[in-house]
């Protein structure tokens, strides 16, 4: 994966974790089912960061990282894939046409690298409200 793609995808996961936040607290604490996707979206941005040990720390020196054309092969699980792939189609619907665009690409791409090692569909991860 370009890992410009990936930072995309860290960005997308911020939001995603964010807005599962806002909806996840009901009177009585936080729902269950809520944690875990809000657990599940974090972990896909910190097997990002581990996988990537030199992502850098202050937001001015993202702008120049990474290096044009750097590729990584990221793992995650089938679920935190099916997460990425929901967020980034779900996002792709809200956001302005540029980053929409980059949305679309990514979630075909990420759908046709797992297609190619048999898992098709990927799997979908949707809160209780979608």
């Amino acid at each position: 994966m370009d890992v410009a793609d990936w930072t995309f995808i860290d960005g997308t996961m911020d939001n995603e974790v964010q807005g599962i936040r806002e909806r996840s607290w009901r009177e009585d604490g936080q729902d269950p089912a809520w944690a875990e996707l809000e657990q599940l979206g974090a972990s896909i941005r910190q097997a990002g960061w581990e996988q990537l040990p030199d992502w850098p720390d202050t937001y001015e020196a993202l702008q120049s990282w990474p290096t044009p054309g750097r590729t990584e092969a990221m793992r995650l699980s089938a679920r935190q894939w099916g997460l990425v792939v929901t967020a980034l189609e779900s996002g792709a619907d809200i956001d302005e046409p540029e980053d929409a665009a980059t949305s679309r690409r990514i979630a075909a791409l990420v759908r046709e690298r797992l297609a190619d090692q048999g898992l098709d569909p990927v799997p979908v991860v949707r809160s209780r409200s979608d």
